[in-house]
């Protein structure tokens, strides 16, 4: 290990971080880091394989910690960092052993905190691959003590410890008998299908210490896990109560989510059409499942209400996409890309900008995720627009108004002169890196200009992680800035990601101690 009295300079003063090797090594495997943890979806890309593009991002993952264990684990919290590569971080962290910078109490509630902001449907997809692993996709099993702790802290310690016991039942049975163990699991499903008036000392003691000291609600949890176990017990609780009583009435399971009551119907009322379904469960539909069922809803003459403004501007383009621009839409990208450039705005420190679009073919994406690439960059563009007085030029595509739709070849050269005649502070292009009207005639004129002594400020933006290149891909090599933005909210960490290459020892700190923020007030 790097003597620490050589890099005390580099401390994180708020978090109490200090590197544990040479900081300008340490920038390289972070950026890598940063380009996979806020690009990487674990899919397809337009370009690259599943396979390879999780070989690339985990390949970058098991990098950082190898180097330095306590800020791989910080970074992993920082706003921008995608919900999969939190799943990634958890795996590692759990099933990883190593010494940390942070020491083991920090190291935990990061943990508890990744695990906090993952959707539920991530939350039990990652206890599942703790307890089985996959060798092929480089996830460690993790069967430790913490891991067991931290499946029963972050299960029975949620308020939603009913919804979820209905809604992921099968799963939630899994992740709590691979914390207790099959034989601690069948003793508990014998205790809890009887009333507590029957049981022993024994028996009370053992459902204290397996299951009550990390509830939220003791008798809620108690109830929920005799449920999930399928043992014969009585429930007042109303979710568990609605399930039951479904089987036999399909109308009063209403208030249960969409998908289980579609699965009761399709067990105990095969008669019933689906679009009866959807009309019991409209007023108990999540966000996501609003915007997803409205041509289903439209078809069945089912009025679902959907409030654009819960949405991210990426989301609302895809949605755009598939069901047209509306007015409503419109307005709502517009308020949003307001906001979020108010705060763009002090990062920029520019009145002029170029905005380089490209919306060439390969911004349509993989068949896994359509068009995400674009809709990231109008996002973008329409945030850029609002944080100074831009001039935009686009590369391809098709439409004149917000929404384009990418088609034809990447020619991004001739946009880029374009923009530098027009003297703009600084330049911003939107794209995946891939060029092809020819290849490496970007990279050509960004030389040019740069030996005629033309220094605008170039950035490239990047929304899409290439596995050849173990990061987002690069138009130039030298003379711009490349920075991987998966959304207009994370802009901020592109930026330091920048500073990274330009100051890596004054990077990794503040990286550290943006990072620090996110574990307040998050004890496990």
């Amino acid at each position: 290990m790097t003597d620490m009295t050589m890099v005390t300079d580099v401390r994180a003063p708020m978090s109490g971080w200090a590197p544990t090797c040479e900081p300008a090594a340490l920038a390289r495997a972070t950026v890598a880091f940063l380009d996979a943890a806020s690009t990487a979806f674990g899919r397809a890309t337009a370009y690259n394989t599943r396979e390879e593009g999780q070989a690339a991002e985990l390949a970058v993952h098991e990098a950082l910690l190898r180097l330095d264990r306590g800020l791989y684990a910080l970074l992993l919290t920082l706003p921008g960092v995608t919900d999969r590569a939190r799943q990634v971080g958890v795996k590692n962290l759990l099933g990883v052993k190593g010494d940390t910078t942070i020491g083991a109490d920090v190291e935990r509630r990061v943990l508890s905190h990744l695990v906090a902001e993952l959707p539920a449907t991530r939350v039990f997809k990652l206890f599942v691959a703790l307890r089985a692993g996959d060798e092929k996709a480089g996830i460690q099993r993790a069967n430790n003590a913490r891991t067991r702790k931290l499946i029963l802290r972050v299960i029975l310690g949620s308020s939603k410890v009913e919804l979820w016991a209905v809604k992921y039942r099968t799963k939630m049975a899994e992740a709590l008998t691979h914390a207790w163990g099959q034989r601690t699991t069948s003793i508990l499903r014998s205790i809890l299908g009887r009333s507590v008036e029957t049981w022993s000392d024994k028996e009370q003691a053992i459902v204290r210490k397996a299951l009550d000291r990390f509830a939220r609600d003791v008798e809620k949890a108690r109830a929920c896990v005799a449920f999930v176990l399928r043992a014969s017990v009585a429930t007042s609780l109303p979710l568990l109560s609605a399930y039951e009583a479904a089987k036999t009435d399909l109308s009063l399971g209403k208030r249960l989510p969409l998908e289980v009551l579609e699965g009761i119907r399709s067990t105990f009322h095969k008669d019933v059409k689906k679009e009866t379904v959807l009309a019991l469960a409209k007023d108990s539909l999540t966000t996501g499942q609003k915007m997803q069922v409205q041509r289903r809803a439209a078809e069945a003459g089912v009025d679902v209400r959907m409030d654009v403004a819960e949405y991210d501007a990426v989301r609302l383009y895809l949605y755009a996409f598939e069901m047209g621009m509306t007015r409503e839409i419109l307005e709502a990208l517009v308020a949003k890309a307001r906001v979020t450039a108010l705060q763009v705005r002090l990062r920029l420190g520019y009145g002029r900008i170029g905005i380089l679009l490209d919306a060439s073919a390969s911004m349509t994406g993989s068949r896994e995720q359509p068009l995400r690439p674009m809709a990231t960059a109008l996002a973008l563009r329409d945030v850029l627009a609002h944080a100074a007085e831009a001039t935009i030029v686009r590369a391809g595509g098709d439409g004149d108004g917000m929404l384009v739709r990418p088609s034809g070849a990447t020619s991004l050269a001739e946009g880029l002169v374009e923009l530098l005649v027009a003297r703009v502070d600084a330049v911003f292009v939107l794209s995946d890196g891939y060029e092809n009207g020819p290849a490496g005639r970007f990279a050509e004129v960004v030389a040019a200009v740069r030996a005629i002594g033309i220094s605008t400020p170039i950035y490239h933006l990047n929304p899409v992680f290439a596995a050849e290149s173990k990061g987002v891909r690069q138009l130039a090599q030298d003379g711009a800035v490349t920075l991987p933005v998966r959304a207009p909210e994370a802009l901020g960490l592109g930026f330091v990601r920048g500073l990274l290459e330009t100051d890596p020892a004054r990077g990794l700190a503040q990286l550290a101690d943006i990072a620090l923020p996110q574990l307040l007030g998050k004890e496990a």
